[in-house]
């Protein structure tokens, strides 16, 4: 079985703590239930919890998805994820995975000077390449998996809302109409046009 918990951070401010409190408590680690209970007010404590529910013998995988958005949120995390990481999770079999789409920023994090120099491996993930797009979303044939690639940037987000087999232009009728939809962030959503209804 493997261990793991994954937390998605969201811009909460000091609610993050207790956020990611309850996932670990949700998550499959063995010693999960000394969190249950906890009220952090710093990052100190869940992390110190953290390292005490995690097996000593069993490899676990730790995700904070959009790290960018604790660092805004409390510029001390660095230091405390760094103090955390050498007094208790390095003595764990533990991978630490902190993911953000900013680059720049989560380039900065490894340079010297700042809490993790020379403690992490910088990996860029790239989108998904059109055949694997077209594994998705169950395009038919080469052209097909092409214009699903353009369409979605190849990012699993988006690849996930196209219904199988769809057609491209099923897909944009759908998807181009629903506000709530990957490919419309808050910024360019508006109310139903004609556009759609064409579409449609």
């Amino acid at each position: 079985m493997h261990l793991y918990v994954f937390f998605t951070a969201s811009q909460q401010g000091i609610g993050e703590l207790s956020l990611f409190a309850q996932e670990v408590v949700e998550s499959n680690l063995p010693g999960r239930e000394v969190l249950s209970d906890a009220r952090p007010g710093t990052w100190d404590t869940p992390e110190r919890l953290l390292s005490a529910s995690i097996d000593d013998d069993s490899p676990t995988v730790v995700v904070f998805d959009e790290f960018p958005y604790l660092v805004a949120d409390d510029p001390t995390i660095e230091a405390t994820f760094q103090k955390q990481r050498d007094r208790l999770l390095s003595k764990k079999p533990v991978l630490l995975i902190m993911v953000g789409a900013d680059v720049a920023m989560m380039e900065a994090l490894n340079i010297h000077g700042r809490a993790f120099f020379q403690r992490g491996t910088e990996m860029v993930v790239s989108p998904l390449s059109p055949a694997e797009t077209a594994g998705i979303v169950g395009s038919e044939n080469a052209a097909d998996a092409f214009d699903a690639n353009l369409i979605t940037g190849g990012l699993p987000l988006i690849c996930d809302e196209w219904s199988k087999a769809a057609t491209m232009w099923e897909y944009l009728a759908e998807t181009l109409c629903n506000p709530t939809s990957a490919p419309c962030p808050e910024r360019t959503r508006r109310p139903r046009s004609s556009s759609c209804r064409e579409l449609e």
